[in-house]
């Protein structure tokens, strides 16, 4: 990390804008675990604090709030136009990760029973109780995307938080649902010309999107009673990486594709996701009608094609758990340029997505999840890897 611009004070002091001045569940840690990361202590009591202010404001039946307000006042929010699913899977993944550095922290009892709460909401979001969480539009980090159904994001996170939550709540039953979840979804979101798709959530549109793209080359971003949404998804695609989903091979090419992706844009860090959607597109109507703070999704910005520094960041832990540690320092360069890259007569840095093509800074700056996703990649690079968990690998 360079000295000059620190990205760990970001983390510590943010710039303050109206919808920013709360504590959010998932950008909280997602900065908490670069935090622990950074192995800094006053941020990694920064991170107890946002997990106590997320459960103590957990609602009924284990609704972990949005985000709620840093200074207390007005009530917690759960939620705009649709719930936020991954916020409890954030929470617990955080949650784990801070028990494993401050095990003895009074607050414990607090941040098991919050943890409990929200991993027995999952099994109701299932609605169809086959294993795989259903999201409404809006309902996942790119909350301004028309992504929607079982998707690949939210699942993945589940499948982490069971992982971890297993060994921290001392509940070997909780790694047996979180592998049969993974199964199902190494079954149903990765396209394999082999496979005949018996085993997958819905044999039918695995099998029609085969017989349209046999080898797609990434993990599906989404189902849903209607089919696939085929866009490639860089953060949930990430995750499946990171966490050893798939075989050896089915990752390769996964990240072999992010590479291709990357190149072919003339950049190094990969777009949110891909392709845009544009005007004319089935999609474009509800992408509008999306938006909650004026249109920001033109093609190739925000998130419908942006360059994320914080989805970088995951992007390279997954080219780390793979071994590629070339590719993901060189990944660092590129995030390290952007996150210090400033606006003509401004002088802010850290923003929070940027243009794809140009490398344009776009939308907030002084992001300190855009400083988490640096954090993250550089302690990876030097041997400080998130814990993950996998299960072994079946040959």
């Amino acid at each position: 990390m360079r000295a000059a611009v620190s990205p760990a004070g970001f983390l510590a002091s943010a710039a303050w804008r109206t919808n920013y001045r709360r504590v959010w569940a998932r950008d909280s840690m997602v900065c908490g675990l670069a935090a622990i990361a950074s192995q800094e202590p006053d941020l990694i009591d920064a991170m107890g604090a946002s997990l106590q202010t997320l459960a103590e404001n957990c609602g009924r039946d284990g609704l972990l709030p949005s985000n709620v307000a840093a200074d207390g006042k007005g009530p917690p929010s759960y939620g705009g136009l649709a719930g936020r699913v991954d916020a409890g899977a954030w929470f617990v993944v955080g949650a784990c990760h801070y028990l494993t550095v401050r095990p003895n922290d009074n607050r414990r009892a607090l941040f098991e029973r919050t943890m409990r709460g929200c991993l027995k909401l999952y099994d109701a979001w299932e609605l169809n109780a086959r294993g795989l969480v259903n999201v409404p539009m809006g309902g996942c980090w790119a909350d301004e995307y028309p992504l929607h159904g079982y998707t690949l994001t939210e699942q993945a996170l589940r499948v982490w938080a069971l992982r971890l939550a297993s060994t921290t709540l001392s509940d070997p039953t909780l790694e047996v649902q979180g592998d049969s979840i993974q199964a199902t979804v190494e079954h149903t979101f990765w396209i394999d010309a082999t496979y005949d798709g018996a085993d997958s959530y819905h044999p039918m549109a695995y099998q029609r999107l085969q017989q349209q793209d046999p080898t797609p080359g990434y993990w599906m971003a989404a189902l849903s009673p209607g089919g696939y949404q085929r866009v490639f998804d860089a953060l949930a695609n990430a995750l499946v990486v990171m966490l050893k989903f798939g075989n050896t091979q089915s990752r390769n090419v996964c990240l072999t594709h992010g590479t291709r992706l990357s190149a072919s844009l003339g950049d190094t860090m990969v777009p949110a996701f891909w392709p845009p959607i544009v005007a004319g597109d089935p999609l474009w109507s509800d992408l509008q009608a999306l938006c909650a703070h004026g249109f920001r999704n033109n093609p190739g910005e925000y998130h419908n094609g942006g360059l994320w520094p914080m989805v970088n960041g995951f992007w390279g832990l997954a080219l780390v758990a793979e071994g590629k540690h070339e590719e993901a320092a060189s990944l660092l360069r590129s995030m390290q340029e952007a996150n210090l890259r400033r606006r003509p007569g401004d002088e802010s840095a850290f923003f929070e997505y940027h243009v794809v093509s140009s490398d344009t800074p776009r939308g907030t700056p002084s992001c300190t999840w855009s400083a988490a996703g640096e954090i993250l990649l550089a302690a990876a690079l030097q041997g400080h890897q998130l814990t993950t968990a996998p299960r072994e690998e079946v040959k």
